[in-house]
């Protein structure tokens, strides 16, 4: 922040598409920890849409009437928001999308989408997946609501290293379970009778992954190996398996800091300097149960609530005091 923050006064507004789940407020949390670093940011304002794609538009056309000269957009309702984006960019405000590409002109609709590759996520656990199966095995992905954009590139970089390993089956598209741990366990128990032979499962959100292993618990099915994004609940689990029937676990990280990147992004423009952070993240593993590399062993803090995200910059300290502990 540092680099970019400069002596121009700089009010900042964060429309937020659904803020009522622990990401969210983590990352509300990780961006106005980040705005404290520069003494030019002298407000931010938040809004929370709360899944309404005209409440979200409405919030951008708000936010740009109170004064907000950079506005960080959390797109849940997708392409739907550009119009307003870009009338706030033809009123002087830089506009910032994250975590999500919806489409539009960078220049003209918005400063920069930041957000980490679906694809890099999808290749990252393919390769881990491969490596556990020793290159033969059925592999299930669990995705997350209808039509979004995110999970169908995942499942593009799982094909694309998949096709390397002609033993390795990808069984079905990416399956909709809504993000959401009861509609996960009941997807999973579905697929669990439709195939009858599942390796691996691939899911792109830690949290609802935990139904994924209720549904193979009640089945009485033997725990397969996991590739998702870390979670505090997810961990735990993980751990308290070790003394049972565990499984392999990987993941890489859920990213709530990347409000810091966009921030950064916002503040650059709106001060005429160059952004050092890369618009597009390329994670690597974040966690994994195979590994000797104590950097990457699986976490789990029972001080904190279930759905706290450990990958975040925040200190526990912090996270208690977000979420009233």
């Amino acid at each position: 922040m540092s680099d970019v923050c400069g002596s121009t006064p700089i009010t900042v507004g964060l429309a937020d598409g659904y803020g009522a789940n622990s990401w969210r407020k983590i990352s509300r949390s990780e961006l106005e920890a980040e705005a404290k670093q520069c003494p030019a940011i002298k407000k931010v304002i938040y809004t929370d849409a709360q899944g309404s794609a005209q409440k979200a538009i409405s919030d951008i056309n708000t936010l740009v009437s109170q004064g907000a000269n950079a506005i960080i957009v959390l797109p849940d309702a997708g392409p739907a928001l550009i119009p307003a984006m870009r009338a706030a960019m033809r009123a002087g405000v830089k506009v910032v999308i994250t975590p999500g590409d919806i489409g539009g002109k960078v220049g003209q609709d918005y400063v920069a989408a930041v957000y980490d590759s679906p694809e890099q996520n999808g290749r990252v656990w393919a390769e881990w997946m491969v490596k556990q199966l020793h290159g033969r095995g059925n592999v299930v992905f669990l995705g997350g609501t209808p039509g979004n954009p995110v999970s169908p590139r995942e499942a593009a970089g799982v094909r694309e290293v998949f096709a390397d390993h002609p033993d390795m089956k990808l069984l079905a598209d990416p399956v909709d379970t809504n993000w959401d741990v009861a509609k996960t366990q009941q997807v999973m128990a579905g697929l669990l009778t439709r195939f009858p032979k599942i390796d691996g499962i691939i899911s792109d959100y830690g949290g609802s992954t935990i139904g994924a292993i209720r549904a193979i618990q009640s089945a009485g099915r033997t725990l397969v190996p996991i590739a998702t994004n870390d979670f505090n609940q997810l961990g735990c689990l993980w751990k308290s398996q070790q003394q049972g029937k565990g499984f392999p676990l990987a993941t890489v990280s859920s990213r709530p800091w990347i409000t810091r990147l966009a921030l950064r992004q916002a503040v650059a423009a709106t001060e005429g300097k160059h952004a050092p952070d890369p618009a597009v993240i390329k994670l690597s593993l974040f966690e994994d149960s195979t590994s000797s590399d104590r950097q990457l062993a699986v976490r789990c803090d029972t001080q904190l609530p279930p759905d706290v995200i450990l990958s975040s910059t925040l200190t526990s300290a912090e996270m208690a005091t977000l979420f009233g502990n």
